[in-house]
């Protein structure tokens, strides 16, 4: 309602004032509006450039995350297996020198034998 007023009031103006006045006012406050919504619609496109730019960051940084994940899991899995190879060479090693062990202490009890002889 309160528009419908404003409107019928505007109509009257504008016919008794001959129109020029109160269109040219409407026409800069049109134009100042119109002005206001470019420059937040500038404002918009910066931002959603602003984010499509950290989403990219994001993105490669995530990717780059990824592949030195993958080459830590690669690194690791073969370090596992160094160490499991190694584990094994040194339980070789001790059984050989356990066996060496039994071998000389066999021989010094055969040598004591004969000397008791």
């Amino acid at each position: 309602m309160n528009t419908e007023i404003y409107g019928l009031i505007a109509t009257i103006l504008t016919l008794i004032c001959g129109g020029g006045w109160f269109i040219n006012r409407r026409a800069k406050k049109q134009l100042a509006d119109a002005e206001a919504w470019k420059a937040q619609q500038a404002v918009y496109q910066d931002t959603i450039a602003d984010l499509k730019e950290s989403c990219d960051y994001i993105r490669k940084d995530r990717d780059l995350l990824r592949k030195e994940n993958e080459q830590l899991r690669n690194e690791n899995s073969m370090l596992r297996e160094k160490i499991f190879e190694l584990e094994k060479q040194f339980a070789d090693v001790r059984r050989d020198i356990a066996r060496q062990g039994r071998r000389i202490e066999s021989l010094t009890n055969k040598t004591k034998k004969t000397k008791d002889k």
